[in-house]
């Protein structure tokens, strides 16, 4: 994909990616028993995407504002999050990996293997950042001993879910 029709299809690619990891967010929280609509979990998941590409140094700074995070006072308002920081880091994480798609012949499928990439290391980054939440909580669900029937159910409809998000970049010679 070179020229206009490259740059059509990435201006489709990076809504629709996005699109894709906000879903497979909100997947998560529901499966680890957190309702999407609140704000306090919005803000969460909005530190999950910032824990998953970002810095080291930012990364240190969101763990230490999730540690604890059902004990904490939120913001009121989606406002007072840092926007700024949020789409400079996120930003900064891609760069290079989505200029690439513009590159003649291979930009797609090396699209395609970026694309994938994020999606898995986002999935992987909200299963450990929910863990760790119910650890801190105390919650026996966090640990493989405390899972009955039900809960495997759930932890195995979430990995299907970052399955199929991930499968849909998926290169078909990756092998799996």
């Amino acid at each position: 994909m070179t020229g206009l029709g490259g740059f059509l299809a990435a201006a489709a690619d990076f809504p629709l990616l996005m699109s894709f990891k906000i879903k497979l967010l909100f997947e998560i929280a529901a499966v680890f028993g957190h309702d999407g609509q609140a704000l306090s979990e919005r803000l969460f998941i909005l530190h999950i995407f910032e824990l998953a590409f970002s810095d080291a140094e930012h990364r240190a700074a969101v763990m230490d504002a999730m540690q604890d995070w059902d004990a904490k006072a939120h913001p009121a308002h989606l406002d007072d999050f840092d926007w700024r920081a949020f789409q400079q880091q996120y930003r900064d994480h891609i760069d290079l990996a989505k200029l690439a798609q513009f590159l003649p012949v291979v930009g797609a499928p090396l699209g395609a293997i970026v694309n994938w990439r994020l999606v898995e290391r986002l999935g992987h980054t909200a299963v450990m950042a929910y863990r760790m939440r119910a650890e801190q909580k105390g919650n026996p669900l966090s640990t493989r001993e405390g899972i009955g029937a039900a809960e495997r159910s759930e932890l195995a409809r979430l990995n299907t879910t970052i399955s199929t998000a991930s499968d849909f970049y998926t290169p078909l010679d990756h092998p799996r």
